[in-house]
């Protein structure tokens, strides 16, 4: 026998509905703990709304706001021991953040497209040597829309808008559709000669679909005239040439080939390659953070700190340059504020690396994580390899600056300093050195501006100070001004704290 529901009659509607909390809301003061009115007349649907994001699936969780089933664990939710299951009810991509996969098996990886966990292996993913794995993060399937298979593209293009279906038929949606991955560009621009490349593009990524073989074809007549002409032809004159192509590309192209452009031609010729879309703040702070140390392809382990603090204990060997030239920079022979001091013979970070292989170190992030003892012999032959190569050299800022944008920062020699020495006195770069002091006078003016410091902070800054650590490295360790350290070093600030 089945047991008997119990009914209630709405106080509003008059209707007899089942007496459970899929028709009328709780309420623990009245006798039979449901209110007289049902869901429907206090304006909602029949449905149980605290079981409502439960996931069918086993060892999954239904995020409240995408609705999705994930994973029941730390990769997908971020853990609240006060809720009832251990973790918030919304997943981390709707609270801004990137899901993590720490708990994936060992040898697979999840595609953050489907987030389905697959082999690592080329059978499911593109190679891809940027990234740690050397694989790409999304699998081949997603790529290529081979996931797709459920998606109907007249529907899609039924729920478009009027003014998307005045722009494009439902013929020139499908032909791109079924199309795009075996047609060239040249090929598009023909069968849509009145829409951007840029706007076919962007109707293609809502489908998830991406090419990875390029069919943009150089013939031997075009990298005949590219390998002639790019060093000394102006850009303006490049892209009339190419006019199917980008600047961008045109510079892609020239570098495979191994085509620079002449130093005179950089100097006089001022690139317009970077006028075009302007990212907004958002999205350039997304980059940067993308970008920053193990991500970055130029991350070298953590070398930054140790430069700050080797810089300011050569304060003897920048003095005695100095002397030598009598103050002055050594080739306008003008006596100047902005004075930096030119490696002649080793570049600084040369002998950075060349005093921590010697000593056997590591490079740590933070100089704390050396011993006393460790900070002494890297001090004491750090500052023996500068007298063995030599003095510097005093120049200006903005020739300084000039010389290693030409011949770079790593691997310079007297013979390079040499041929600048001689180009400048012929005045080859008098246009050059107004760019680079404009960009020092821009500099200026964009002023970091500096945080108030923490009581605990200021203890570690007095451990630091006790330990011998100059005050510049400190400064920079804490994005502070000098004047800020100094003041607690003499205990002018800060003197209740000890």
């Amino acid at each position: 026998m089945c047991e008997e529901i119990k009914m209630k009659k709405c106080k509003r509607c008059e209707r007899e509905l089942p007496a459970n909390n899929v028709y009328f809301f709780t309420n623990n003061n009245l006798k039979d703990g449901l209110e007289s009115k049902c869901k429907e007349c206090e304006g909602y649907k029949f449905q149980d709304y605290k079981n409502k994001n439960v996931s069918n699936i086993e060892g999954y969780k239904k995020c409240t706001k995408c609705k999705r089933d994930l994973p029941l664990n730390s990769d997908y939710f971020n853990k609240d021991k006060n809720l009832k299951g251990g973790f918030v009810n919304i997943c981390k991509e709707c609270k801004g953040d990137k899901f993590t996969y720490k708990n994936c098996k060992e040898g697979y990886q999840v595609c953050i497209k489907c987030l389905q966990e697959l082999p690592l292996t080329n059978e499911y993913y593109y190679t891809d040597n940027a990234n740690k794995t050397g694989y790409f993060t999304i699998c081949k399937d997603c790529i290529t829309g081979k996931n797709l298979d459920s998606f109907n593209i007249e529907d899609w293009y039924n729920n478009k808008g009027e003014v998307f279906k005045s722009n494009w038929s439902l013929e020139d949606i499908n032909w791109l559709y079924n199309n795009y991955t075996n047609v060239s560009k040249q090929d598009l621009l023909n069968r849509f000669y009145n829409k951007k490349y840029k706007t076919i593009t962007n109707v293609v990524y809502q489908w998830n679909i991406k090419k990875f073989e390029k069919m943009d074809i150089w013939s031997d007549e075009d990298m005949e005239f590219l390998i002639q002409n790019y060093p000394n032809m102006p850009q303006e004159d490049l892209e009339k040439r190419f006019t199917n192509r980008t600047w961008i590309s045109i510079k892609g192209k020239a570098s495979k080939l191994g085509i620079g452009r002449d130093d005179e031609t950089l100097i006089k010729i001022n690139s317009k390659s970077h006028i075009g879309y302007v990212f907004p703040e958002e999205r350039k702070r997304e980059i940067s953070r993308n970008r920053r140390r193990e991500k970055s392809g130029g991350w070298k382990g953590g070398l930054t700190p140790l430069i700050t603090y080797f810089r300011a204990i050569l304060y003897e060997w920048k003095l005695d340059s100095l002397k030598k030239y009598n103050y002055k920079c050594a080739l306008t022979n003008t006596n100047d504020k902005d004075l930096e001091i030119h490696h002649a013979k080793e570049n600084f970070s040369d002998i950075v690396y060349e005093t921590l292989n010697k000593l056997n170190l590591p490079i740590y992030e933070n100089m704390m994580q050396y011993s006393d003892d460790e900070l002494k012999n890297i001090n004491k032959l750090f500052i023996e390899l500068h007298n063995q190569y030599g003095l510097g050299i005093p120049l200006k800022k903005n020739i300084h600056k000039l010389f290693h944008t030409i011949y770079g920062l790593t691997n310079n020699t007297e013979e390079q300093f040499v041929e600048f020495k001689n180009k400048f006195f012929n005045g080859d770069f008098e246009e050059a050195l107004k760019i680079t002091d404009e960009d020092i006078r821009l500099k200026k003016r964009k002023r970091k501006s500096f945080r108030r410091l923490k009581a605990e902070e200021v203890r570690e800054i007095r451990k630091l100070i006790n330990k011998g650590f100059p005050t510049e490295y400190i400064a920079k360790q804490f994005g502070v001004r000098n004047c800020a350290i100094y003041n607690i070093k003499v205990n002018k600030s800060w003197k209740n704290v000890s």
